[in-house]
């Protein structure tokens, strides 16, 4: 199986074109197990991996309230009336932080494609990267903390390695080896790559 990922015909693979959904899975079935009964994995499949920020942060403004004035997509979904539970509070919080990282870690790019594309942030959103910090600093939870040391280190991949590496090296021995510390991981590499 492949160590590094490639766009060449390494491997015998053909493509890969997983980039952005190689995760997905995974990811919604450790939300899924955190959340328990709070959230079907339907529901958690659709905000992780389909559903805008604006959609996010639509639900937020949801969370806990019986009648809503946003649209009827929003609050039909189950896990928005449970928004008094913190867990519930705490996946959307983050969520919202993670759609935000993805106008800049989420990229379309086809194999065929040579230039190199630009995010459209070239300097990073100190505001988001500060916030994302605080939510890191303030969490009691490690499921969450962990998860917001996934973006932080991937953010800082994007707009400053070295403190990229620096941050995934101070708290490498403090979480779980599980799917999220490896793909922290992966962006500390990559940093280190860039570097």
């Amino acid at each position: 199986t492949p160590f590094f990922y490639s766009q060449m015909f390494y491997y015998d693979i053909n493509y890969d074109t997983e980039h952005n959904s190689r995760f997905n899975n995974i990811n919604v079935q450790e939300w899924s197990n955190y959340l328990d009964d709070l959230a079907n994995p339907t529901e958690v499949d659709f905000l992780l991996n389909k559903a805008s920020k604006g959609y996010i942060d639509s639900a937020i403004a949801d969370l806990g309230t019986v009648y809503s004035v946003s649209p009827p997509a929003t609050y039909s979904l189950g896990i928005v009336g449970k928004g008094k539970n913190e867990k519930v509070k705490s996946f959307f919080s983050y969520l919202s932080h993670a759609k935000a990282c993805e106008s800049f870690a989420v990229k379309e790019n086809e194999y065929w494609d040579y230039e190199k594309k630009e995010t459209g942030v070239s300097n990073g959103d100190t505001k988001l990267y500060h916030s994302m910090n605080r939510a890191f600093t303030d969490s009691k939870d490690e499921f969450i903390r962990q998860r917001y040391w996934f973006q932080l280190v991937r953010y800082n991949f994007y707009f400053n390695v070295t403190a990229a590496i620096a941050l995934f090296e101070k708290y490498k021995d403090s979480f779980a080896k599980n799917s999220i510390y490896y793909r922290t991981m992966a962006s500390a590499a990559g940093a280190l790559y860039k570097q």
